[in-house]
This record gives structure tokens, sequence and C-alpha cells, in this order.
């Protein structure tokens, strides 16, 4: 294997491979480049949303509502995505529907996120950096 280099007896891995993207086909790299960019943008937006809930009084004091069509935009963006053409004429309508679809989800985190920060306030800074890097 290209990830293998064998050294007398034993194979090792080789970092190395990991950097090298003269194997990818240039439209593979194209589309790697959008894909990633897109879900990087989508953790913004997720971010946002759950900084939203958990700074925000006003909108922790009506969180079942706020929850509830939290959910629901949730679903409804989810289903549009998986329900329109993947053709070039929809891919702003798709990708502003993925937006929604992020904030949305990160407003139903917000709980959970307040929740971690009353318990351990380590923990978000912790895993939006882990999150990010990946």
């Amino acid at each position: 294997s290209r990830m293998f280099r064998n050294q007398s007896t034993r194979n090792y891995f080789d970092p190395n491979v990991l950097f090298r993207f003269q194997d990818i086909e240039k439209p593979v790299q194209i589309h790697l480049k959008n894909v990633y960019s897109l879900l990087s943008v989508g953790f913004i937006a997720a971010t946002i949303g759950a900084y939203l809930f958990t700074a925000s009084a006003f909108v922790q004091s009506y969180a079942s509502g706020i929850l509830l069509f939290s959910a629901l935009a949730s679903i409804a963006t989810c289903c549009y995505i998986m329900f329109t053409d993947n053709t070039e004429s929809q891919l702003v309508n798709r990708a502003a529907a993925f937006m929604a679809f992020a904030f949305s989800t990160g407003i139903g985190l917000g709980p959970l996120v307040n929740f971690a920060i009353n318990v351990n306030p380590s923990t978000l800074p912790t895993a939006l950096l882990g999150t990010a890097i990946i």
C-alpha cells in the first residue's frame, strides 16, 4: 500500500502521503475544496446559532417555542435539500438551505452548549477547536 512503507520486516505509516495531492485528479480537488468550504461556512452558521441561544436571554425566555421552530426548520431544510435536484440553477438555493439547516441545528444545540458551559466551561473551547481542526 502507498500509505505504508516497508522498513526491514515491519510496515511503518508514511505521513508524507497525507500531503501529496498529485494522485487526486483536478476535478476531484475542486469538488473537495467546494465541499469543505461549504462545511466550514455551515460550521460557522451553527456556531452563530448556538451562541445566539446561549447568549440571548430573550431567546432563552421563549426556549420551547424557538426549539420547536428550530427542529421544524431543520427538518424542512433537510427535506428541501434531499428533494431538490442537484443542478447549477439550484446550487444557490441548496447552499442557502444548508446554511438555514446549520443555523437552526446550532440553535437546537444551544441548551446542550448551555449545560456544558455550566458543568465545565473549558469543554466549549476544546470542542469548538477540535471541530474546527477536523
